[in-house]
């Protein structure tokens, strides 16, 4: 796959991709952000790509699940560490082109293993 057939087919099904190096695979609305990296890896590009197309679009329980139960963590970690740009967008609240940014998904995510952290070293003490 190259960068316009993906265009292409992203603009068919009512989508816009916008690719950026500072992320591995994101999503508002309907514009779908993508690292131009992600060409060098054909399988985690199109695993990214099914999962951004997935996505509702806006903050939701579904959404929410999918970033905490789907896609291959491990994958995602490789490709950070390959390409640390993208470390950047694990902060979730951010300044980009004038405009604060905010990842109401990461921050919830954060809390959740922040709090099961909490728990289990609470438990091993018991």
């Amino acid at each position: 796959m190259n960068m316009l057939k993906i265009e292409k087919d992203a603009k068919s099904k009512g989508f816009k991709i916008i690719w950026d190096d500072s992320v591995v695979g994101a999503r508002s609305k309907n514009i779908i952000y993508l690292n131009p990296n992600l060409l060098k890896h054909k399988k985690y590009l199109q695993e990214t790509l099914d999962h951004e197309y997935r996505h509702t679009g806006k903050f939701t329980l579904k959404d929410l699940g999918m970033d905490l139960f789907e896609g291959s963590l491990s994958e995602t970690i490789k490709f950070s560490f390959l390409y640390p740009k993208t470390l950047r967008r694990m902060i979730p609240i951010w300044h980009e082109k004038n405009n604060w940014q905010v990842d109401v998904n990461l921050i919830i995510q954060y809390m959740i293993i922040l709090t099961l952290s909490i728990l289990l070293l609470w438990l091993m003490t018991k």
